[in-house]
């Protein structure tokens, strides 16, 4: 073990060696073990010791690991392993479940369409259109079209133009013009890029409100998630999965979003605050208190706002009214406010 001092050599409990780079983790163990093993590994122990999957191993340790059927790679192992088989088998997996995420997604996507032109996806697959469309939109395979679907990289119209007959396809009604438009609005007030009456819903991460710059993720399942363009969350999706969003001009929506209020504790304050609130035109659907013994208190409120100006001012005319030390909006992951850490120290 002293003549290779970047190395480091572990034991099954079979008593087996297992030699991995300097800093593996019990993760790698596992990958060097078996790819299934590795897979499914929940957890493990080191000489009798439970430990998770990211603790580093050392020479000259036993290590069993322990495994679920039901288990399976996260992106978050990525940042665990160390030795370049763990990470390619991680990384393998994790390309295998998007493509079949895409693939699902743009199935129904493609199916929906088909609906609306009076036939279906088998009904495309017994014929010869499905070949033409293929070697027209130059892919090779089915999986290919739906994959390239669902993450974002074909139009839908585009696909279905190809699949469909011009005779075939009608033309919309004003009837039908009427319910897309509404069916659009209903699905989240928010206009997708090359995607037309797609389920769209909000992250609850980021909770976006109007006005927010966004910005959409083909999920599984779920059409298009809406995340802030500076979430946390939605900075870690894949690109590949990545769809243009923006706010209509006048979007009619009322979004929920939480602020912080930093008072002088007094008698009647959360009373005062509240009204201030309801006068501004915004509703409070809940509200929290915390006292500090530093004579202040926090009041956190969960309300309903139609866009970021309506936002805006709320949080000014709080800022100006006396009594009030702090008043923001609270994003996930952002730090605390100066004001808020001072009531913390003395708390």
């Amino acid at each position: 073990m002293d003549l290779y001092p970047d190395e480091v050599y572990c034991f099954t409990p079979k008593g087996d060696i297992r030699r991995l780079p300097k800093g593996a983790t019990v993760l790698d163990f596992a990958y060097a073990i078996h790819t299934q093993v590795g897979h499914q590994s929940i957890g493990a122990r080191i000489d009798g010791r439970w430990v998770p999957l990211r603790h580093e191993v050392k020479s000259g340790q036993t290590v069993e690991i322990l495994t679920q059927p039901s288990g399976h790679p996260s992106r978050d192992w990525l940042e665990w392993v160390r030795s370049s088989r763990a990470r390619t088998k991680i990384r393998g997996w994790l390309r295998t479940v998007e493509r079949e995420r895409s693939r699902e997604v743009g199935h129904a996507l493609i199916e929906r369409e088909l609906k609306r032109a009076h036939t279906s996806w088998k009904k495309v697959e017994r014929g010869d259109r499905l070949a033409k469309a293929l070697e027209a939109l130059g892919l090779s395979t089915a999986d290919d079209l739906t994959a390239a679907v669902g993450h974002g990289r074909l139009a839908v119209e585009k696909v279905i133009a190809e699949l469909v007959p011009e005779p075939l396809a009608p033309k919309p009604t004003r009837l039908a013009k009427i319910v897309k438009s509404a069916a659009r609005r209903t699905a989240g007030a928010v206009r997708v890029a090359d995607l037309d009456d797609v389920l769209v819903r909000f992250a609850r991460c980021c909770a976006p409100i109007p006005g927010d710059p966004i910005i959409g993720f083909i999920t599984r399942g779920r059409g298009i998630t809406v995340h802030d363009a500076l979430c946390p969350a939605g900075l870690a999706s894949e690109p590949e999965r990545r769809v243009d969003v923006t706010w209509p001009e006048t979007p009619e929506l009322v979004r929920s979003t939480r602020i912080r209020v930093l008072i002088q504790d007094r008698r009647g304050a959360l009373g005062h605050v509240s009204k201030l609130v309801s006068a501004e035109g915004v509703n409070i659907t809940r509200a929290d208190t915390r006292s500090f013994k530093n004579g202040r208190a926090e009041l956190q409120f969960t309300i309903d706002v139609k866009n970021l100006r309506q936002l805006d001012g709320l949080l000014r005319s709080l800022r100006r009214t006396t009594g009030v030390l702090s008043a923001e909006r609270i994003r996930p992951g952002a730090p605390p406010s100066a004001a808020r850490k001072d009531a913390a120290l003395h708390a």
